[in-house]
């Protein structure tokens, strides 16, 4: 997808002119110890001192800065495996409070740079770094313990295109019988529906490559473009989970979805908010950085606050008769104080996220 691309240039673009292997599938520690030993081993242009990077996967954000961390790290523990943090396991001394890509990188500054420590090796870990030396002298992964860098942080996207969204399931409704989701990917979500629903499920999705994945998910796939696609039936709910900002002409995706309902279905919708507080915070600070996932999404056109939303809804010819924000509260550390009496600050959006909504066409 344009998204994991984009991720892999910005991968790419952090590690400069370093050499970039992908390993057949993703894996753990172990099975990557013996696929870099083999580029290492074939490679006798290559130091011994020469550092070498493991990615349990290339769907990473990882920063120039903490790649030097890392490095740095090694150089004083020549003789170990160095190990970072990363979303899915962060460091327990801070808590991760970023949304955006900078907001990555003031949560990275936050981080302590002189709290290395030994523990035992993870093989989960994400981010791993050693010398090539020491992958020439053990052929399969040492059990050592390895030097663990708190402030070498990594943010993991891997789960872009098959999340579940188990929150949204309770937003449809208990009758809905057939249910068409509208670019869910490989059918996560469809199928956590059909496990908690037993419901019949339609994806519509543009990608062959995550149709084909989710034909193993989901009771019918539709790949294709949905203005365009005949489906030969209607639904009971149509979901729209954080697509409708992708959408160049999103207005036409909710006329055709509502064209495309029972006469009691419902349209179900995730949209992200852009007066979330970590939005504001970057554009405070002048950056406004594209990303492969969250509210600045590489492929977003469109961009809603509640307000817009209300308003998209209401050209389509649709009521909205839920709306549940999905909270993310400002951190702590947030002290913005704005004194005009021609401002009327909207607290709650600052703290909302995204947007759950549910909405029928109009009588």
């Amino acid at each position: 997808s344009q998204e994991l691309q984009y991720g892999h240039r910005l991968l790419r673009r952090s590690v400069g002119d370093a050499r970039i292997s992908i390993a057949p599938q993703p894996g753990d520690l172990t099975s990557l110890w013996p696929l870099a030993r083999r580029l290492v081993m074939a490679s006798p242009e290559l130091a011994d001192d020469a550092p070498v990077l493991l990615l349990g996967h290339p769907h990473v954000l990882i920063s120039p800065t903490s790649l030097k961390l890392l490095g740095k790290t090694l150089a004083s523990h020549p003789q170990a495996i160095v190990q970072g943090f990363d979303s899915g396991a962060p460091w327990t001394g801070s808590a991760p409070d970023y949304c955006t890509a900078r907001g990555l990188e003031r949560y990275e500054t936050r981080l302590p740079q002189d709290k290395a420590f030994n523990a035992p090796l993870e093989a989960g870990r994400l981010v791993s770094m050693t010398l090539a030396g020491t992958l020439r002298r053990h052929a399969a992964l040492p059990q050592q313990a390895a030097i663990f860098q708190p402030a070498a942080f990594a943010h993991d996207y891997s789960g872009y295109h098959s999340g579940t969204r188990d929150e949204v399931i309770a937003l449809l409704p208990a009758s809905a019988q057939r249910v068409l989701d509208v670019g869910g990917g490989a059918g996560g979500f469809l199928r956590a529906l059909k496990a908690a629903r037993r419901c019949e499920t339609h994806l519509a999705e543009f990608s062959p490559q995550a149709c084909e994945a989710a034909r193993a998910v989901v009771d019918q796939v539709w790949q294709g473009d949905f203005l365009s696609g005949d489906f030969g039936t209607t639904f009971d709910c149509i979901t729209f989970l954080d697509v409708l900002e992708h959408a160049e002409h999103p207005l036409q995706w909710l006329a055709r979805a509502r064209d495309l309902l029972t006469p009691d279905g419902c349209v179900v919708a995730s949209i992200p908010n852009v007066g979330h507080w970590s939005v504001l915070a970057d554009l405070i600070e002048g950056r406004w950085d594209y990303a492969p996932v969250g509210i600045h999404c590489i492929t977003h056109l469109r961009f809603f606050t509640r307000h817009g939303i209300d308003t998209l809804f209401t050209q389509a010819g649709l009521e909205l008769e839920d709306v549940r924000p999905v909270p993310l509260a400002r951190p702590q550390w947030w002290r913005l104080s704005v004194n005009s009496e021609r401002l009327a600050i909207d607290e709650a959006s600052l703290d909302t996220y995204a947007y759950l909504v549910r909405a029928r066409p109009k009588a």
